[in-house]
C-alpha cells in the first residue's frame, strides 16, 4: 500500500504543473485576447444577413434565359450568368 501514496503525490505534482502553465498562459495572453473583445464596433466589418444558398430544384429554378438576366442568376444561386443560362439550356423542357 505505500505505492498508493506515492502515486497520489505524483498526480498532485502533475496537476500543480498544469495549473502553473495555465496561469502563465493567462498572464501572457490575457491582454491581447481582451483587446480583441473590446474592439469598437466601428472597426468590425459589417456582415451580410445569413441566408441559405438557393439550390436549383423543382419550383426554384430558372425556366428561360431571361430569368438569368440582370442578376437573376444570383437569385437561383449560380456562380455566373453563363452557368445559369447553361442550366436552362440543359434542363429546358421540350
Amino acid at each position: 500500500m505505500p505505492e498508493s501514496g506515492q502515486t497520489t503525490a505524483e498526480y498532485a505534482l502533475i496537476l500543480g504543473g498544469v495549473a502553473v502553465v495555465c496561469i502563465v498562459a493567462v498572464l501572457f495572453l490575457g491582454r491581447p485576447i481582451d483587446g480583441l473583445f473590446r474592439k469598437p464596433a466601428s472597426l468590425v466589418p459589417p456582415s451580410q444577413p445569413l441566408m441559405p444558398p438557393l439550390v436549383p430544384g423543382p419550383g426554384n429554378e430558372p425556366t428561360s434565359p431571361a430569368d438569368c438576366d440582370n442578376g437573376g442568376w444570383q437569385t437561383y444561386g449560380f456562380a455566373s450568368q453563363a452557368a445559369c443560362e447553361q442550366y436552362v439550356a440543359d434542363h429546358a423542357g421540350p
